[in-house]
């Protein structure tokens, strides 16, 4: 058996250098054990870090050689029965060492519950009312420096810093505040959560510029919608025109040489039905909101003009669109249909308007809308209405406005 003192210095230096090594790891997991509130775990850790100690110290005497009682004590142990303890002690500690990291990972602690709280993607800031600091994570210290050009310190100056600002465009994030208050044991706790919304901030902003877009659009097409239709309508009235001037050129020569009564009576008929159409296009737009002026009309062609309900509550577009329609089936009932007389209905309900026209005339054999009403359809869609048409036993157009 060799004595300690037999072996080298570099030996004896060697193991005492993983004697020092173990006592410290003993240290280390007896305050690890401690913090995980494992108890037998701890009071090992330190019995071994103390045996260790007691051993390192003997190791040091006997090098030293002050002490003669001590050298001949720990002289006399065989090397081999140092080797062997320290083995035994770098297994145990390996041992511990293993508990430890199975406690932490199958059991969370106030650590675990820090550093999770600190990795949150949200900045988060608890605070007692007078301003003193209970938790925030390295997140909200980011904001609050960035914002404050200082440290997050007291709760209190950071609320009163953001409060009238609820969304903020730092470098290269946009954050969203939200506060909170509740109770922790009676204890009144403010909570101020930071929010990165740079994703959805920068898609609500395409979005908005993608609306304007779509609304500018949607003004171009309307107002290029109104310019085919006023387009429409010219020629209309132009190849109108065209007609009915032919046709008072035919009917002026008629007349020169019209000798019977009936025949002159037909004739004034004839220039009573085309001068509605003329007057259309040159009535006075400032008066076409009234009704005065379509009763006169259908005077003049020889419709009786019956009306029954009320159009005060009408908008102005709704207004129009009634004038105009009014006018357009009063020239088709008397033109096509030879028609005496004409019925307008007004009605409502909660939801709907309904506009009701019903003549006399002469019931088509086949009906398709065309030309004027074709218009008063396009006006009647633009105003989200529709239009509904009977020939059975009268001829009836129906237009239903839905209200706003």
């Amino acid at each position: 058996m060799i004595p300690f003192m037999d072996l080298n210095l570099f030996s004896r230096n060697i193991l005492c250098f993983i004697y020092l090594i173990t006592c410290f790891f003993f240290i280390v997991n007896a305050l690890l054990s401690l913090g995980q509130k494992r108890v037998k775990d701890a009071i090992i850790s330190s019995i071994f870090c103390i045996f260790s100690y007691i051993i390192l110290n003997g190791i040091k005497e006997m090098n030293l050689k002050k002490n003669e009682a001590i050298f001949s004590f720990f002289n006399q142990i065989p090397v081999f029965v140092y080797v062997l303890v320290v083995i035994i002690l770098f297994i145990t500690n390996i041992i511990i060492i293993i508990r430890n990291f199975r406690w932490n990972y199958k059991n969370i602690n106030q650590l675990a519950y820090k550093e999770a709280f600190d990795m949150l993607p949200a900045g988060l800031c608890y605070y007692k009312d007078d301003g003193v600091l209970i938790l925030k994570n390295h997140m909200m210290n980011e904001i609050a420096y960035n914002i404050t050009n200082k440290l997050l310190l007291n709760g209190i100056e950071f609320y009163d810093k953001i409060k009238d600002k609820s969304i903020y465009e730092l470098n290269d994030m946009v954050i969203k505040f939200r506060f909170n208050e509740f109770m922790v044991d009676g204890i009144h706790v403010n909570e101020i959560i930071a929010d990165d919304i740079t994703e959805l901030y920068a898609k609500t902003k395409e979005l908005q510029k993608l609306d304007l877009e779509t609304k500018s659009a949607n003004l171009r097409m309307k107002q290029y919608g109104k310019n085919i239709e006023e387009n429409i309508k010219r020629q209309e009235r132009l190849d109108s025109k065209v007609k009915i001037h032919d046709e008072f050129n035919k009917l002026l020569l008629s007349s020169l040489n019209a000798s019977k009564e009936e025949d002159k009576i037909k004739i004034l008929e004839s220039f009573q039905n085309n001068i509605l159409v003329l007057s259309n296009d040159t009535e006075n737009e400032a008066a076409a909101n009234t009704l005065s002026d379509i009763s006169v009309l259908a005077k003049l062609i020889g419709l009786e003009f019956v009306f029954v309900g009320n159009i005060k509550n009408y908008t102005e577009e709704e207004l129009v669109l009634f004038v105009k329609s009014t006018k357009e089936i009063m020239v088709n009932s008397k033109k096509h249909g030879n028609a005496n007389r004409i019925e307008i209905r007004i009605s409502e309900d909660e939801k709907n308007r309904y506009i009701e026209f019903i003549n006399d005339g002469n019931l088509p054999s086949s009906f398709v809308p065309s030309g004027g009403l074709k218009v008063i359809e396009d006006r009647v869609s633009s105003l989200n209405g529709i239009v509904e048409y009977n020939t059975k036993d009268v001829f009836k157009i129906k237009i239903t406005l839905r209200k706003e």
